[in-house]
């Protein structure tokens, strides 16, 4: 595939949570280092959001504070992956790109109360732990891993995502080329109460971060909405023998394979489906969904692997 449908002044950057960890470490340097090279030699000059997942990241630090009898809410914790893996980003856009300016926009997204998501938990948190009796045993939700039969890991409701609270503080810096970390972990799940104030939710959710860098994405207008993760793209099959990358789909297709994915809700489907609606928001506007370690091709200009997203007949170039 040809990393020229990639090409763009105005870029967000989705990164999952699952690709900035490397064996035991859940907020690799490394990682992150890695990715924020690459997105620097592609887009230096062009400018750039990033937003990024913390599914490991928010299970790890709830079992952290719980095993140093520290209360945390499950909106704080949210909060504090925010902070760390925004933070490491950091590091490395000083690194890559220390001749722009760089921030952390500490995301709030509003939800409905009444989503019903709230009584069908996909979305995955935490590590993969052989077994499900400990999760039996607590009364909560997993879900077995899609290749390594016998490993669950918890998951929590994901509702659907109404807005972002204050998309402008995001637009404003992003076209004065600034680099905005945002949306991290889909932003802290918020709703308005009495008196049109915003509250954190209080139970245990989490948004996704694919569809709130598609709304982050289209309220700044970005034209390209690159979403970097641990596999190299949206597979036919996956976990089976014959699993086989799709290359290319438009809004359509991808809306029809997430129906036809089962039991990829929690994961491969939010980030087919936010592509789909990111291509379709607006004429010329073109997704991606593909590993980290692709990255580096795309940057030199070399083919890759991937899944493009497109209604513009591009995906054939």
């Amino acid at each position: 595939m040809s990393s020229a449908l990639l090409k763009s002044d105005r870029v967000l950057v989705a990164l999952g949570g699952n690709a900035v960890e490397r064996d035991d470490q859940i907020c690799s340097k490394e990682a992150i280092g890695e990715a924020v090279q690459a997105l620097a030699e592609l887009y230096h000059d062009c400018l750039l959001a990033i937003v990024h997942g913390n599914g490991p990241q928010f299970g790890h630090l709830k079992a952290e504070y719980k095993r140093m009898f520290m209360e945390r809410s499950p909106a704080r914790i949210v909060w504090d992956t925010q902070d760390m893996i925004g933070r490491e980003i950091l590091k490395a856009l000083g690194k890559h790109m220390g001749d722009r300016e760089s921030l952390i926009h500490y995301t709030r997204s509003l939800i409905d109360l009444n989503d019903p998501s709230f009584n069908r938990p996909v979305k995955g948190v935490g590590p993969w732990v052989r077994g499900r009796a400990m999760f039996d045993r607590a009364g909560v939700s997993c879900v077995e891993h899609p290749k390594r039969r016998g490993f669950f890991k918890q998951v929590v409701p994901s509702p659907k995502i109404q807005a972002i609270v204050g998309i402008d503080e995001i637009h404003e810096p992003y076209e004065q080329n600034d680099v905005v970390i945002c949306g991290g972990g889909g932003g802290i799940p918020s709703y308005y109460g009495g008196g049109g104030q915003i509250y954190d939710v209080e139970s245990e959710c989490v948004s996704d971060k694919d569809e709130a860098g598609e709304k982050i994405g289209e309220g700044i207008g970005a034209q390209v909405l690159l979403i970097a993760t641990r596999e190299d793209g949206f597979y036919e099959g996956f976990g089976t023998d014959q699993a086989r990358l799709v290359d290319s789909m438009s809004s359509r297709e991808a809306f029809q394979r997430a129906q036809e994915n089962r039991g990829g809700d929690g994961n491969m489907n939010p980030k087919i489906i936010a592509a789909g609606r990111f291509a379709l928001s607006q004429a010329g506007r073109v997704s991606v969904i593909t590993s980290i370690p692709q990255l580096s091709q795309i940057a030199q200009g070399n083919s890759f692997r991937g899944t493009i997203i497109s209604n513009n007949n591009l995906a054939a170039v």
